[in-house]
């Protein structure tokens, strides 16, 4: 999956089916985005909901321990630690990846809390988290994502200076 591009509230993926002929081009959906739910320190995860056709879909990414506590209760959590312990072994860097496929009736009200939560004069970042509490559960964990977190310029000699100085 590669995401293409953004232009107001439509995001456009491409991709290749696995297996298919190489010289296949790449096929390309469109997704309404109707909320995001920002990333912050507390919540440790993002989420999307979107809007394909007459489907809606949550897509969310997040720290591990954070997104298990979310995910369905079908989730292969010994796999996933697994994968995450190895991962972690190689001093790598991982987010889980899910989705909640979301019936309409419930996106529809959803929205509804989203928006009045968005419109509220106070505590408006708590209100905005509550209602993203209320649809970001029962999540398909479906991939990991695992990156070297190179360290910035400077930063080991900075770290070092700081152990020395006791």
């Amino acid at each position: 999956w590669v995401f293409t591009s953004r232009l107001g509230g439509k995001a456009v993926v491409t991709y290749k089916e696995i297996g298919k002929n190489k010289a296949q081009p790449p096929k390309k959906l469109e997704y309404e985005i109707l909320a995001t739910n920002a990333f912050n320190s507390d919540r440790k995860r993002m989420s999307v909901l979107v809007k394909k056709g007459l489907e809606y879909s949550l897509l969310i990414k997040g720290a591990d321990n954070v997104m298990k506590k979310r995910a369905t209760k079908n989730t292969k959590h010994e796999e996933l630690d697994k994968l995450l312990m190895d991962f972690g072994t190689e001093g790598l860097r991982t987010l889980l990846v899910g989705k909640r496929e979301i019936p309409q009736s419930i996106a529809i009200a959803w929205l509804v809390k989203y928006q009045e939560a968005q419109l509220t004069l106070t505590n408006r970042e708590a209100a905005v988290d509550k209602v993203a509490e209320e649809i970001e559960v029962d999540i398909e964990i479906v991939g990991i994502t695992a990156i070297e977190d190179k360290l910035q310029d400077n930063v080991p000699d900075t770290i070092e200076k700081l152990r020395a100085a006791g």
